[in-house]
């Protein structure tokens, strides 16, 4: 089989697309083969389909048909990169909105991608991103006695904890206990936080592709931290920067009395494209 791809890279969280269409009932065992570092290699790969909506340009079909919010802000840099049609032109020249469906989310999202070039002629990208909100935030604490937040979202669940060393067997031990509230569910992140260095270290398991990935940053998991930290704090986050081991992303969360809105904001880049060999 040969498939056209591209390979993209939101902070660090690199994505493959697959262009060509496939069957979903396909897409978990094409993804499991092209991750492999001996094919491309990435952390996750999202298929190109044609949307339901009409007001949708394209839909992004993640191979465990979870959420990501890394992978629609590449998504939508690699459908300005490809000057796709329906991409609706800013103020200036060099901002597009994107509106997408993608899945685990039933709402139309629509990225914010500004294009810039240096004196040098590179490219810079940066999306920004309106976020589905959490659907619960609520404070557990596990069989072991770890105290953790668990944020739930449509297409994916999260659990905050807080200046944990991160590891997995510890990670098996939170997903047992996040089994006894919630099961089954599409996609787990345990999202290890260090307070003092705004640090976030990303654990992702994806039940379908039974994938288990410390992902370089993570879109969704930036908002169930902040989200967290807004129900602790309550109010509103502006512009925090979660550093990542792939590189940082921008929160913003707006509160009053509940989360009313999120959004993230970080940097893209086209790494690779062409053909790929199964």
């Amino acid at each position: 089989m040969q498939l056209n791809f591209v390979k993209t890279n939101p902070s660090g969280n690199t994505t493959i697309f697959i262009i060509d269409p496939i069957p979903r009932r396909f897409q978990a065992a094409v993804a499991n083969k092209i991750m492999k570092p001996t094919s491309i290699g990435a952390e996750q790969v999202g298929f190109v389909e044609r949307p339901v909506s009409k007001a949708a340009i394209a839909r992004l079909q993640m191979a465990g048909n979870e959420f990501c919010g890394n992978a629609t802000r590449a998504f939508a840099a690699w459908l300005v990169h490809t000057k796709f049609p329906g991409i609706a032109l800013g103020v200036n020249k060099q901002d597009f909105t994107v509106p997408v469906e993608v899945s685990g989310c039933d709402e139309l999202l629509s990225a914010l991608v500004s294009v810039q070039y240096s004196d040098a002629g590179s490219k810079e990208i940066q999306v920004g991103l309106p976020m589905p909100l959490p659907q619960s935030i609520t404070e557990k604490t596990s069989s072991n006695g770890d105290r953790y937040t668990l944020v739930i979202f449509d297409g994916i669940v999260h659990a905050v904890l807080w200046d944990f060393l991160p590891s997995e067997a510890h990670f098996q031990e939170i997903k047992s206990d996040i089994n006894c509230h919630i099961s089954p569910f599409e996609c787990l992140g345990v999202m290890y936080y260090d307070t003092k260095r705004q640090y976030l270290t990303p654990l992702v398991y994806v039940e379908q592709v039974n994938s288990l990935v410390w992902e370089s940053s993570c879109g969704s998991g930036t908002v169930a931290v902040a989200a967290a930290l807004a129900q602790r704090k309550q109010h509103s986050i502006n512009c925090l920067c979660l550093h990542q081991p792939g590189g940082k992303l921008e929160v913003s969360i707006e509160w009053d009395g509940k989360i009313k809105q999120a959004a993230i904001k970080g940097d893209v880049s086209i790494a690779a494209q062409g053909q790929v060999y199964l």
